[in-house]
């Protein structure tokens, strides 16, 4: 009797409409918290990746997932300035620092930012050299004493134009972030780095002074630019990945032809690039080399009698377009259009 009178008393009890309210909100905070439990659980366990930005500006690929799983040595990446005080209309650095936290997420990866100018040591600490030249707002990608400066024209994708009057301008379209920080990392962690030489001897021109953005863009996609002299070797390094000879004003020696030739029969590669000279040097040693695949060096100065396809006024500096071929995927040829003054033109003989 006492316990069906209980069980009314319970039942009576539950039909209050106070009661049954005030129940349904602790069952659903209860729910709440297991939940949220359940979650952190998770997130510690796996680490979901959600990039909800547009166009998935924050996320990286497969490929840079594999190459951080399968790192071997500790890398850090420096980020020069003091990441708490980004504006919010630097929009691209906001999404460089938002990448990069998936980075550092992998155990071998370190993400630091330090502003120089609160920390003077660092950059002679990461550059004692002072070759690099690093800067505020730089980035620096290291293992061991292998570092890698990153600049925003590497991280930033551009496209260019020539106007009618030859003059060139840029603007971007898009980022390459992730394909600098991944390639970076693989250089500063790789055991063997590619060498591209360059020629001295010949008053050849200097990849660190005359030709900076052709060796800043050699060095951003992993290769080590070094100086080579022919006439103290005994062979081209078996590290070359390639040797360039840049706008020589001389003619080689033929003890020199004789290795480039052996490099070039071995499956080397080799790039020849000359300017018009005015005194009209002959260069039969080099083309003795190039006649061997069908080229030839012009002792001429290409003029344009097209007026379509030279500055106005000036038929010696060509406006040319890149053919579809040349160029990388999803860049408009009829966009990319460049000038060359004082050209030579070179020959395809009919071997």
């Amino acid at each position: 009797m006492k316990a069906l009178n209980l069980g009314i008393w319970i039942k009576k009890i539950g039909r209050s409409r106070n009661l049954k309210y005030g129940s349904n909100a602790i069952i659903f905070t209860a729910v709440a918290i297991a939940i949220a439990m359940v979650v952190n659980i998770i997130m510690e366990l796996i680490p979901l990746e959600f990039d909800l930005s547009r166009n998935k500006l924050y996320s990286i690929n497969d490929v840079t997932r594999e190459i951080l799983e399968g790192l071997k040595k500790e890398v850090e990446i420096y980020g020069l300035f003091d990441d708490g005080k980004i504006s919010e209309s630097d929009q691209r650095t906001i999404e460089v620092v938002e990448m990069l936290k998936y980075y550092d997420r992998y155990p071998m990866v370190e993400v630091k930012y330090v502003d120089p100018e609160k920390n003077p040591g660092l950059i002679a600490q990461l550059d004692p050299t002072g070759l690099r030249k690093l800067e505020k707002g730089n980035y620096v990608v290291k293992s061991g004493s292998k570092i890698k400066k990153l600049t925003d024209d590497d991280l930033i994708q551009y496209s260019y134009s020539t106007n009618a009057y030859g003059m060139a301008s840029r603007y971007v379209i898009g980022t390459k972030a992730e394909q600098a920080f991944t390639g970076a990392i693989k250089f500063v962690t790789s055991e063997n780095t590619p060498v591209v030489y360059f020629t001295e001897g010949h008053e050849e021109g200097k990849p660190n002074e005359d030709f900076t953005n052709f060796r800043e863009q050699i060095e951003v996609n992993n290769y080590e630019v070094k100086p080579i002299k022919l006439t103290v070797q005994e062979k081209v390094p078996d590290d070359a990945a390639a040797v360039v000879i840049l706008a020589p004003k001389y003619d080689f020696e033929p003890d020199e032809v004789r290795l480039l030739r052996e490099y070039v029969r071995g499956g080397g590669r080799l790039i020849v690039m000359a300017d018009y000279l005015e005194t009209s040097p002959r260069f039969d040693q080099l083309n003795n080399l190039l006649s061997e695949f069908n080229l030839f060096l012009n002792y001429d100065k290409v003029m344009e009698q097209n007026s379509n396809y030279h500055k106005p006024g000036d038929p010696y500096t060509l406006i040319v377009g890149a053919d579809s071929a040349a160029v990388e995927e999803g860049i408009v040829p009829a966009t990319l259009l460049f000038s060359i003054s004082q050209a030579r033109s070179i020959e395809i003989l009919k071997n």
